[in-house]
């Protein structure tokens, strides 16, 4: 099994992941869902969970999932990348944008084609 992450590096891991939050051992998120898309996405998990060899934790509320990973090993580089698979799957069952460091959850402004008369070195001047 692979070593539990240092607070700094889950930190800094959690940072690409704004959904998930840590809670001791594990990181956790909240899904907002309905009955229906829960079931999915729940289904989607214990696939992804199975394939991987790495379990989730679902617990179940009336109107939302909690997602929990890691454990009394602590949380592991696999359960972030279990994070951020899982946020794909949660996008594609709930009206959710995926949110992490692979999507960006604004939309991105579009970028004009560049004139081509101009000339970097130009603009910058003289080098002194």
């Amino acid at each position: 099994m692979s070593e539990p992450l240092a607070p700094a590096v889950l930190a800094d891991s959690l940072l690409g992941l704004p959904a998930w939050r840590s809670a001791g051992s594990t990181i956790e998120r909240d899904v907002p869902t309905t009955p229906d898309a829960a079931d999915d996405l729940v289904a989607r998990i214990g696939e992804l969970s199975a394939g991987i060899g790495r379990s989730v934790t679902v617990g179940r509320g009336p109107d939302q999932l909690t997602l929990t990973l890691g454990g009394d090993g602590g949380v592991v580089a696999l359960d972030i990348a279990m994070a951020s698979r899982i946020e794909d799957l949660v996008a594609q069952t709930t009206d959710l944008p995926a949110e992490h460091a692979h999507h960006d959850v604004a939309p991105a402004e579009e970028v004009a084609d560049p004139d081509p008369h101009f000339n970097e070195a130009e603009a910058r001047g003289p080098v002194l």
